[in-house]
């Protein structure tokens, strides 16, 4: 499945947005995931969020590449 970034244009009483073609639960799982790195930059009081919205960019690409390649090679 490809990501489909929001384009302001919501329908918010349908199972899927007809802007964005995004399901409530992939909506609503990334409000919470972007809620809760926002609340952990502000505990943290960081002076530089986008250095640390970087790393966790690396990381999180890193880590879900790994993951892909260890199923790819289950089902080779």
């Amino acid at each position: 499945m490809k990501f489909s970034p929001c384009i302001s244009e919501c329908v918010k009483d349908e199972p899927v947005c007809s802007g964005c073609g995004r399901s409530r639960e992939e909506i609503n799982g990334s409000k919470a995931l972007v809620q809760e790195l926002v609340d952990f930059m502000e505990r943290m009081e960081y002076d530089n969020p986008e250095e640390f919205l970087e790393v966790i960019r690396t990381k999180a690409l890193k880590k879900y590449s790994a993951l892909q390649a260890i199923k790819q090679s289950r089902s080779a």
